[in-house]
């Protein structure tokens, strides 16, 4: 893997450096090339050191290249007017999005910051060329990240009348294909138990989707759910180019049980392929995967008569999240752990509470100041 990285990202440097020699004489080529190779190695060491994805350490080499063919220099001639006017570039002429500036200049800041900080590489670039690199990164030119919500998609909480409509289709669908002995029965039956374990476990669409059928644990407080306590999430999302993150997600509720029963049961054995691990399959025996999951629950929205324009799985994660947070009894920090976010603000942004459960806690905090003045009274 890692000399298919390093060829990978020579190709980059080295286009990179000729089609820059193409638009400028350099003094001394060779050795600004070779030291500019030598940072590249240096920082992609820093990379893999941190077993960043190899997609992610190609997106960074990729974004320091476009920087510096877009300046015309090397990193140790970079000024913070050069960066101020990439930034204007992508703004403008690229039409890039704020998340997307945004993370192409922490990558710039990040190797920046590297050079300066390593005495080797800088004092190189000292000697050989008379100039240090410098930070061209600070507060005042770089986007913050801000804990609203940037997506412009707003992603809805299904209501439970939502859900209730979506399991009852599944139900009649199920039902009439088993009347009518269809080959399209099993596969319903697989896409209800698949949409209920997304609900019921707060799943993003690759999660499920890379769910296998050892993934289950064992919950000793709940003997009665047998191995079904708790899911083993192996393929959480990443950030900043680090490896999935995993997690436990326990079960808190006996439907996801019974429906996990019955489809190890009577359905998954429908699909053959014993072999295969894979919780989820095609019927052609392969894992399903998260684009085929997100366009199949889009066509069954559609119709069972639901909003589908600008809903998708994800939106049952939403709305486990809402319906959690409605439960008085279940702390704010236990969701965020069971939906494996960062910072509670992220959490906050995912939940929709209902109008009835607003409602009800307004009635019972104006019920309660009044009973306050009543007795002061």
């Amino acid at each position: 893997m890692e000399s298919n990285i390093r060829n990978g990202l020579k190709l980059v440097v080295n286009s990179s450096i000729d089609a820059n020699n193409e638009s400028k004489k350099l003094g001394n080529p060779c050795d600004e090339e070779n030291v500019y190779t030598q940072i590249i190695n240096a920082y992609t060491n820093r990379l893999m050191a941190r077993r960043l994805k190899p997609s992610s350490i190609k997106s960074n080499i990729h974004t320091i290249n476009d920087f510096f063919l877009f300046t015309n220099k090397y990193p140790w001639e970079w000024t913070e007017h050069d960066f101020d006017q990439w930034c204007a570039y992508l703004y403008q002429e690229r039409n890039n999005c704020e998340g997307t500036q945004r993370h192409k200049q922490n990558m710039i800041s990040r190797f920046q910051s590297f050079i300066v900080e390593s005495p080797v590489l800088s004092g190189q670039c000292e000697i050989n060329f008379g100039k240090k690199p410098t930070i061209i990164c600070s507060p005042e030119n770089l986007i913050p990240h801000k804990v609203i919500d940037e997506n412009k998609e707003k992603r809805l909480a299904f209501t439970k009348e939502h859900l209730k409509t979506l399991w009852n289709y599944f139900d009649e669908q199920i039902a009439l294909a088993y009347k009518n002995t269809s080959k399209s029965l099993k596969v319903l039956q697989r896409d209800k138990v698949l949409y209920l374990i997304i609900y019921y476990y707060g799943l993003r669409a690759n999660e499920v989707a890379m769910l296998d059928t050892t993934d289950f644990i064992h919950n000793p407080k709940k003997p009665e759910w047998e191995g079904f306590g708790g899911i083993i999430v192996r393929h959480g999302k990443a950030s900043g180019g680090s490896p999935p993150k995993r997690r436990t997600i326990w079960t808190i509720s006996n439907t996801p049980v019974e429906y996990l029963k019955w489809y190890f049961e009577c359905v998954r054995p429908l699909f053959g392929f014993d072999e295969n691990e894979s919780l989820f399959l095609s019927e052609r025996g392969h894992r399903m995967n998260p684009k085929s999951i997100t366009q199949n629950f889009k066509e069954h929205l559609r119709c069972a008569g639901l909003p589908f324009i600008n809903y998708s799985t994800h939106c049952l994660r939403h709305s486990y999240i809402s319906h959690l947070s409605e439960n008085l009894d279940l702390s704010p920090r236990f969701i965020q752990d069971q939906v494996g976010h960062t910072y509670l603000a992220t959490t906050q942004i995912y939940t929709h509470l209902s109008d009835a459960f607003i409602a009800k806690q307004l009635s019972n905090v104006i019920g309660r100041q009044l009973n306050k003045f009543l007795k002061k009274g």
